[in-house]
């Protein structure tokens, strides 16, 4: 996948699947890959960004970008790689999780595990008990009865 010295391209441009597409086919063919760990940080803060990520980018000042900043490019490579693998291998969906609400939105995107990092630095342990509690309500209005049932809900078009 040719990246070296520039960052990828968002998952959402056609250039950006194509480049999952092949690390995706390179992935399978190898036998060696059991899952994906997407994504987090960044060293290249031109990065294009949403409205939102390039607010966060400049509240947070010089350095790596990491956490919010990339969560909406996060997700759409979430939901991309999960399109690509038909959910026949597991993501880890990471990059600004901080709430039951975006943990839940990497999980319908095809995460079916989050991990917690910049969030739980920021918002302490507690965050742990209110994701427990914010996914339960997040699940249960939505009619699912385990997050198993929600991972890539949205790639399936499932409401």
């Amino acid at each position: 996948v040719p990246w070296p010295g520039t960052p990828p391209p968002p998952a959402d441009t056609e250039e950006g699947r194509q480049q999952l597409r092949e690390l995706v086919d390179v992935a399978r063919t190898s036998g060696t890959v059991d899952g994906f760990v997407i994504s987090n940080t960044a060293g290249d803060r031109d990065l294009p960004l949403s409205a939102e990520g390039r607010a966060a980018s400049a509240a947070i000042g010089r350095g790596g970008l990491s956490g919010r900043p990339l969560r909406a490019r996060s997700t759409a490579a979430i939901r991309e790689v999960f399109r690509l693998t038909g959910g026949s291998l597991p993501i880890v969906g990471v990059g600004g999780i901080d709430s039951a609400e975006v943990a839940y939105e990497k999980i319908r995107a095809g995460a079916s595990l989050v991990e917690v990092y910049t969030g739980l630095v920021y918002k302490s342990p507690w965050l742990f008990s209110d994701m427990h509690v914010g996914l339960r309500r997040l699940l249960e209005r939505d009619g699912f009865s385990s997050v198993s049932e929600a991972v890539g809900a949205d790639v399936r078009g499932r409401p």
